[in-house]
């Protein structure tokens, strides 16, 4: 017969030798059992799960905030659980979106109404993919509220996403005159970049997979570049941490074919690459970095890019009086899907050159020009 600890009514000694700890959770409603090989070490856990009961006390008293709610539902649901800078983006998406509206008000009183102004009001100011974003985090926030017995309905639920009114932040895909004038900025301007943005468009691989890139990702012949990580940085205790990463699907895992041009220029780069590791006294290495910060030899980081572009509109304002268009990195993979599209280029062979898991995502990067339509109704009506 099982032991029990004397004056340890929720401790005993099991038969196998264990010991066994017996505890009440209020979120699932029923009785757990923790185990040690020791009767202190069951002591301990349970007093580590007392505390986080009195922290349930504190949640359940009904006063508690969003903000309040949020800082143990971040911790407790999602840090550990997903990638550390997906906790990033989240708590960005809530500071920058949720918590003005609604971060100081108890969570039983926020309605579905409150819930659709958030929606509406940060539509007018962001593109439709924050938009469902948005929704989505709030959704996450507040069910797990409801799972948690915090309040007894989730305001998001029935909520409608509304018309986006804001066609300034759309991605979309550059212009032939665009790319002329931009690679012919980098050209003049920032040469060395040329490259990266290159590659970009000719392989629509994402801008954290280029910076990630390493020399042994190339093959020999320069003819495939492989794709195995992600370049990320993102915020953790108010310091950046850069970083890489898996990709986030397997599907992201892939090779693509190099097109003679880019073949060339990553010749060129790799013969830079040995001159200037020789520069800086160090051995070359199939593990350097394609894109690299040269006296630091690390890889150059995402606001490198970003000024990158920014410099060469100005450039070409200065110099030529063009006025191009505001984008970003992320707008050469929309390039690169709406050139395959329209080349008439297998659904399958794009969703594997770009590594998406399905077909819709392709679909939604596929733009069509003026041209395109042009084309299109002579075709319908010749």
């Amino acid at each position: 017969m099982a032991k029990r600890a004397n004056g340890e009514g929720t401790i005993r000694k099991r038969k196998d030798g264990r010991w066994e700890g017996r505890y009440y959770d209020p979120i699932a409603d029923k009785q757990k059992s923790i185990y040690g090989k020791t009767q202190k070490e069951v002591r301990e856990k349970l007093s580590e799960i007392a505390f986080s009961k009195d922290i349930l006390t504190f949640v359940t008293t009904n006063t508690i905030t969003v903000d309040e709610w949020f800082e143990i539902f971040i911790n407790t649901y999602k840090k550990g659980l997903i990638r550390p800078q997906s906790v990033s983006v989240f708590k960005s998406y809530y500071k920058c979106h949720i918590k003005p509206y609604i971060g100081d008000k108890q969570i039983k009183n926020v309605t579905q109404q409150e819930i659709t102004k958030i929606l509406k009001e940060e539509s007018v100011k962001c593109n439709a993919g924050t938009i469902k974003q948005i929704k989505t985090y709030t959704n996450e926030i507040f069910r797990q509220a409801v799972k948690s017995k915090i309040i007894k309905l989730n305001p998001v639920t029935d909520v409608q996403i509304p018309q986006n009114q804001n066609t300034n932040h759309l991605k979309q895909e550059i212009t032939k005159n665009e790319l002329y004038w931009f690679f012919r900025g980098l050209n003049e301007y920032k040469h060395n970049d040329t490259l990266f943005f290159l590659l970009l468009l000719m392989t629509g691989m994402r801008r954290g997979e280029a910076i990630a890139l390493k020399w042994r990702n190339i093959s020999s012949d320069f003819r495939f570049v492989y794709i195995d990580t992600t370049y990320v940085e993102y915020i953790e205790n108010h310091h950046i941490i850069k970083d890489e990463n898996p990709p986030k699907t397997k599907t992201s895992i892939r090779t693509i074919p190099l097109q003679e041009q880019i073949a060339d220029a990553l010749k060129n780069q790799k013969e830079k690459a040995h001159f200037i590791a020789e520069q800086f006294n160090r051995e070359f290495s199939e593990d350097d970095y394609v894109f690299i910060e040269p006296k630091a030899n690390k890889p150059l980081a995402l606001d490198h890019f970003k000024y990158t572009i920014t410099a060469i509109r100005n450039y070409l304002k200065k110099e030529y009086n063009i006025d191009l268009n505001k984008f970003s990195s992320h707008y050469f993979r929309h390039t690169f899907a709406s050139i395959a599209i329209r080349q008439n280029i297998p659904l399958e062979t794009i969703r594997e050159l770009l590594g998406h898991s399905d077909y819709n995502t392709i679909l939604k990067y596929a733009h069509a020009n003026n041209d395109d339509k042009i084309n299109a109704i002579n075709k319908m009506f010749s």
